[in-house]
């Protein structure tokens, strides 16, 4: 706040700044849960927010929708402070309504629409079914890598297959599972590979076919247990929208555990650091 007088007018002025930009409800990354950014194709959740639904609502198609349950969200457009009626005013010029893969009475799982421009505070409306609309802003990062984690919560055992696309983990807990060997490959599934090779439309998937394969621009790098493991992969998860897969060697030299780390990093961005299981 700041007084500026004027001597000629006999007047003070009072110059005050515009409050921070809303933050009606929280958007966190899809793998990690983290809540520090997001980049474009990637997986990401809208929590601490009140729909108005009162069942959950699932995408059925592809691409995804734009509209579910009656829910749409804007990302991009332009926000400014009306000092009169001391509110922010949302503008969607610009903006690209993002993919819906899920809507229920407190969380939107959706999108972050590829081709979507950077930015540091990124203007995002909800607009719930009964009209109504909720504000908060997003900073979107070329990368930000998220595992995904069997717990759903962006801990513990990562969502990881073995060479031969077993589930990996500890069989005494997870049926089915079994540890990865050292010097095999593992497919690791995360999201927030920013931009693709070739670009996907928003909601769409990559070819289930594999045909052709959607590569990440940004190579990623992986340690596993502290160690690099060579990248033999890094595009999207055939058939699955806002999924990415990672095919990484397991380095002989790693110690063998049920809860070795695993973290990927892309660009300037490291993951949430989860566990596989090794023999």
């Amino acid at each position: 706040m700041v007084l500026a007088t004027n001597p000629g007018a006999n007047s003070v002025y009072l110059i005050q700044p515009p409050p921070a930009t809303p933050t009606q409800f929280a958007i966190q990354n899809g793998g990690s849960f983290a809540a520090t950014g997001a980049a474009p194709g990637s997986l990401v959740s809208a929590v601490k927010v009140a729909t108005g639904l009162t069942q959950n609502v699932s995408a059925t198609t592809m691409p995804l929708p734009t509209m579910l349950g009656g829910v749409a969200m804007n990302i991009g457009g332009s926000l400014t402070f009306d000092t009169p009626s001391n509110t922010w005013v949302y503008s969607p010029a610009g903006s690209i309504q993002a993919p819906l893969l899920f809507v229920g009475p407190n969380q939107i799982n959706f999108q972050i629409p590829p081709g979507i421009g950077l930015g540091s505070a990124v203007p995002v409306q909800l607009t719930t079914p009964d009209g109504s609309t909720l504000l908060t802003t997003l900073n979107v990062t070329a990368t930000s890598p998220g595992i995904f984690t069997l717990s759903s919560n962006g801990q513990g055992q990562g969502a990881v297959l073995n060479f031969d696309s077993s589930l990996n983990g500890i069989p005494q807990i997870i049926a089915g599972a079994s540890s990865a060997q050292r010097g095999s490959v593992i497919q690791i599934f995360a999201t927030g590979a920013g931009a693709t090779n070739p670009p996907l439309a928003p909601g769409d998937a990559a070819p289930s076919s594999g045909n052709p394969l959607v590569f990440t621009i940004v190579q990623p790098t992986v340690t596993i247990g502290g160690t690099n493991a060579p990248v033999q992969f890094s595009g999207m998860a055939p058939g699955y929208p806002g999924v990415w897969q990672i095919n990484a060697q397991v380095p002989l030299s790693v110690a063998p555990g049920n809860a070795v780390q695993l973290v990927v990093k892309a660009g300037s961005a490291s993951s949430n650091t989860v566990t596989i299981a090794v023999n």
